[in-house]
């Protein structure tokens, strides 16, 4: 298998990049017959890579500078996305699994139950569960941004993509948009941005708790890791 020859320094990301390809390979091979399954469908493989470094998250003024902006998107899709990316510490594959079932307008609330992943790029999979059972749960979110939400669709629909959600290639097009209506300087990378509000919410509160709940975090020790190195960067950063 190629990720046997892979290096031992190879990155979770970088083997995630390479099983999309390969299961975009072996989905058409079993479309024409050459082979009876998908290998990677195996409930029993398991490709584990080395962790990536922490997430650098963004500054203040650059996530001023998109808050300010948010009404200079124009596609309701891309805006809603950044709406709610830039709000809430949701995981990229979370945002994409909002349906408007699970969000509640009235009291400003989310509920974290599903996600949509990308085993291809043009073919999303929706997933009625999320990463770890402690990933289920509910997000307040603040009022200021409803008027930035496109119109509320059917209960059973796609908050982001209506009837279908949207594929990892629609994903990028979204980031690309975004970064030309709001002339913003630096790349829009998903990940960052649960990493910049994880980072806020603990410089405000402090407490390793609340921003492990929040996170869907099993363990505060993942919290730990993860968000204090960056809290660091952040606040040294700022201090510039």
């Amino acid at each position: 298998m190629v990720f046997n020859q892979m290096s031992e320094d190879a990155k979770q990301e970088t083997k995630n990049k390479v099983k999309i390809v390969l299961n975009q390979i072996f989905k058409m091979a079993v479309d024409d017959g050459l082979i009876p399954r998908n290998p990677l469908q195996a409930t029993s493989m398991k490709i584990k890579g080395k962790a990536a470094n922490a997430t650098d998250p963004y500054s203040v003024e650059q996530m001023r500078h998109l808050a300010s902006h948010l009404g200079d998107v124009k596609r309701d899709l891309d805006r809603t996305w950044l709406a709610l990316s830039i709000s809430l510490p949701l995981r990229p594959e979370e945002v994409l699994g909002l349906k408007w079932e699970d969000v509640d307008t009235e009291s400003c609330v989310i509920h974290v139950r599903n996600t949509v992943t990308h085993p291809t790029r043009n073919e999303p999979e929706f997933k009625p569960y999320t990463k770890t059972a402690s990933s289920i749960r509910d997000l307040a979110f603040p009022r200021e941004i409803l008027p930035f939400l496109s119109e509320r669709g059917k209960d059973d629909e796609f908050v982001i993509g209506g009837e279908k959600a949207v594929s990892y290639t629609q994903l990028r097009g979204i980031r690309k948009r975004i970064n030309w209506d709001t002339h913003f300087g630096e790349t829009i990378t998903p990940r960052r941005f649960r990493t910049t509000v994880a980072t806020d919410i603990s410089a405000e509160t402090h407490d390793l708790k609340l921003v492990q709940k929040m996170l869907g975090h099993a363990t505060p020790q993942m919290t730990q890791k993860h968000y204090d190195k960056a809290l660091a960067r952040f606040q040294e950063a700022e201090q510039k």
